[in-house]
């Protein structure tokens, strides 16, 4: 009986020392939750730029009630392998943490990477023998055991919290050590928090500032509701007064009149088929002043498919399409100006021109006059140079109607042409020119050369002034010693050369041969300065060049190159 009676009081003593221990760590787990949740509801109302001072006053209370002498969160760089304290409880009986670095932490940095949760209940113990840095470090700062935990991790850095004490060790039981992660996450995910809310503020402010900066107004469109939101910018754009709520009929009446029609046609075809819209129009006020607009506007649907708003954003492109307005009027000036330098230039080439075909007709009338004159006045010759005044009249005319084409758009007159053809016309027309100068002409045309799309009387023009050019270049030699000759060619195929060669004395050596084309410049006396500038122009207008050399065996030779004509390859749809 004794020994049951001795069992019985060993049972209950043991029971309730368990259940003592029990009601220890109950009272100790409400304490920390109810801990938590304080803390918790403390950090919710503190505003982004007090959330770092109550973060540090949490940690020192964190201090109090655990008993912990060190508690701080901190940041590790994976990259730059940085360990960097972001928030301690100040304490200055204490040798911050903060002053430390991750090199004297580098079995831990490495174990808390990859595999989580560091734990030492005794420094002196529970660090590998290989932890010779963390060992230095705990006796340098008196760290008798710690409990780091790594809170958030990526591929960039690890945030996470710690805690040390430094008067005795500390078992950190499970139960302690996931209090002790929570009070982590609760204060990490309140910096989280405030550091967003913070960095969406900072954002709303640079989009508000770029947003006036650059004139745009945003603006919602509730068609249920039949009213609108706007930023202060759009109620500036639309010309409303800062606290307007205007319906959507209100806007509308801002669109000119002129522009109102196209825009409301364009917004319900982007209702219907249901697409971003996207218009530029312009907005009258009542003072008749005139802004343009481009807005661009998403749709919002329900998840019935029914409209329930419609996002927008209305720029102000007055500037842009003031300036627009002003460089298209300075085009027109310029063209203006343009069409007054081709009047210039069209009265030089006429004067230029005409001079040949004008100087045959008052020749020949004025050698069939003495002819008429004659007792017995020869008939055919009379026929000869009445033709001759014919053929130059009509030159003349061709002349006119050639420099006319030169302004005209769209390349008019332009056909395929024969070179060889065109220079066997040239030559005609110019034989009486040839036999004044007491000049031959030879000849060297390649056959079947490709043909070239041109004006057919500029082209003419072009090479009856590099002729006579030639002529007068030989008027120094004797007249048996007057030979030019005029070639054809097409050595690559994609272009035809026509080369018209005289016997002078050449290009001159004190000028540069690129001048020879300047209008106004001439080595003539007597001459304008207009002829190789014309023709170069005529050349280069037709997509070819116009180069001078001097021949290797004497005199100066000039050499026309044109694209030969590209003909389009045969359609392949059916007729």
């Amino acid at each position: 009986m004794a020994a049951l009676g001795a069992g019985a009081i060993a049972g209950y003593l043991v029971h309730r020392d368990r259940r003592k221990r029990f009601e220890i760590a109950l009272e100790g787990r409400l304490r920390t939750e109810k801990f938590i949740s304080e803390l918790s509801v403390s950090l919710i109302n503190v505003s982004a730029d007090q959330i770092d001072q109550e973060v540090i006053r949490a940690l020192e209370r964190i201090q109090s009630v655990m008993s912990i002498e060190h508690c701080v969160l901190f940041t590790y760089s994976l990259r730059a392998e940085a360990l960097v304290i972001t928030h301690e409880a100040d304490d200055p009986p204490r040798p911050p943490l903060s002053q430390i670095n991750g090199s004297k932490f580098p079995w831990v940095l490495s174990h808390l990477t990859e595999k989580g949760t560091v734990r030492l209940n005794d420094t002196s113990q529970d660090l590998p023998l290989d932890a010779l840095a963390e060992r230095a470090a705990c006796i340098e700062l008196g760290v008798r055991s710690a409990l780091i935990i790594p809170l958030r991790m990526t591929d960039a850095e690890v945030r996470g919290v710690a805690y040390a004490t430094t008067r005795d060790a500390r078992q950190w039981s499970d139960d302690l050590a996931s209090s002790l992660q929570l009070i982590g996450d609760v204060l990490l995910s309140s910096l989280s928090a405030k550091q967003a809310e913070t960095a969406l503020r900072h954002t709303e402010t640079s989009m508000t500032l770029a947003a006036e900066s650059a004139m745009l107004g945003f603006w919602r469109w509730y068609p249920d509701e039949n009213r609108s939101w706007l930023t202060d910018q759009a109620r500036a754009i639309y010309g409303f007064e800062k606290d307007t709520r205007g319906t959507h009929a209100d806007y509308l009446k801002r669109i000119h009149p002129e522009d109102r029609a196209a825009a409301l046609t364009r917004f319900a075809r982007a209702i219907k088929v249901d697409e971003n819209f996207e218009h530029e129009y312009r907005l009258l006020f009542p003072d008749d002043d005139i802004r343009w607009v481009v807005v661009r506007a998403r749709l919002v649907r329900k998840p019935n498919g029914r409209l329930q708003e419609i996002v927008g954003v209305s720029i102000d492109v007055t500037k842009d399409r003031e300036q627009e307005l002003r460089m298209h009027r300075q085009h027109e000036e310029m063209a203006r100006l343009g069409r007054v330098a081709v009047l210039g230039e069209m009265t030089a080439s006429l004067a230029h021109e005409l001079n040949q075909p004008l100087t045959a007709i008052v020749t020949n009338a004025s050698a069939a006059r003495r002819f008429m004159n004659r007792d017995n006045p020869d008939p055919e010759m009379m026929n000869d140079l009445l033709q001759d005044i014919t053929t130059a009249g009509q030159r003349a005319g061709e002349i006119i109607r050639g420099i006319r084409s030169m302004v005209k758009p769209g390349g008019a007159g332009r056909e395929a042409l024969d070179v060889n053809s065109l220079i066997s016309e040239v030559l005609s027309l110019m034989k009486t020119d040839i036999m004044a100068k007491s000049s031959s002409v030879d000849l060297d045309l390649a056959p079947q050369l490709p043909q070239v799309h041109a004006i057919a009387v500029q082209v003419q023009q072009v090479l009856m002034n590099l002729l006579m050019n030639a002529l007068e270049a030989m008027q120094h030699l004797p007249a048996t010693s007057r030979r030019l000759t005029v070639s054809s060619s097409s050595p690559s195929g994609e272009a035809v050369h026509i080369s018209v060669r005289d016997l002078g004395t050449g290009l001159p050596t004190d000028v540069p041969t690129r001048r020879l084309f300047d209008q106004f410049f001439s080595t003539k006396p007597d001459g304008m300065g207009m002829g190789l500038a014309i023709a170069r122009s005529i050349v280069e207008g037709h997509g070819g060049t116009l180069e001078a050399s001097d021949h290797p065996e004497g005199g100066a030779k000039f050499t026309i190159i044109l694209p030969v004509r590209k003909f389009a390859p045969p359609s392949s749809r059916p007729a």
